[in-house]
């Protein structure tokens, strides 16, 4: 339909609902975890920001306001937190605030690129795609200890998703 937009595909139903109704470009939804909400990536004020919606769109809230590009937020399993991309600090990083878009901080403090954040079951590591030179690894971080390990070395390597418990995490590479 144009612009890149967020759709809820109602598959009992057989249809798809654009629910950011071409205000600007949208990407990177991501429910909470009671299905409830959508937070997304938008640029419908200007610049790329986190908002907030009810799952049918209504209710529709920008959750952060930085000259950054803000983007790909992903809720935390407990639906307090959202992780999301900032390149507020002059590369893309991975920061965390509450699901209200307060207390914003940044979590990665290694590398010079990483994003693509990816929570575990527990809420106690995140996984993401990072980068200090060359092509891109997959790295978890500890939440609590801010402890990060790098996982793979070789390839370019992204878009890291948890299995149901915590045990794996399935990645793309190239």
């Amino acid at each position: 339909q144009g612009s890149p937009a967020i759709f809820v595909a109602r598959i009992f139903e057989g249809r798809s609902d654009n629910i950011t109704k071409g205000d600007g470009q949208a990407f990177a939804p991501s429910f909470s975890p009671d299905g409830k909400q959508i937070a997304y990536a938008s640029n419908k004020t200007g610049n790329m920001e986190i908002w907030v919606a009810n799952a049918d769109g209504s209710g529709a809230r920008r959750i952060t306001s930085n000259p950054g590009i803000d983007t790909a937020p992903a809720w935390s399993p407990t639906g307090q937190e959202i992780a999301f991309n900032s390149d507020r600090a002059g590369t893309p990083q991975i920061y965390v605030m509450d699901s209200e878009g307060t207390g914003s901080r940044r979590v990665t403090l290694a590398g010079n690129w990483n994003d693509e954040g990816a929570w575990s079951p527990d809420g106690a590591r995140i996984a993401f795609a990072c980068r200090n030179e060359g092509d891109f690894n997959i790295c978890v971080m500890d939440m609590e200890s801010g402890r990060t390990v790098q996982l793979t070395s070789d390839g370019s390597n992204g878009h890291p998703t948890w299995s149901p418990d915590g045990e794996k995490i399935v990645y793309q590479s190239r």
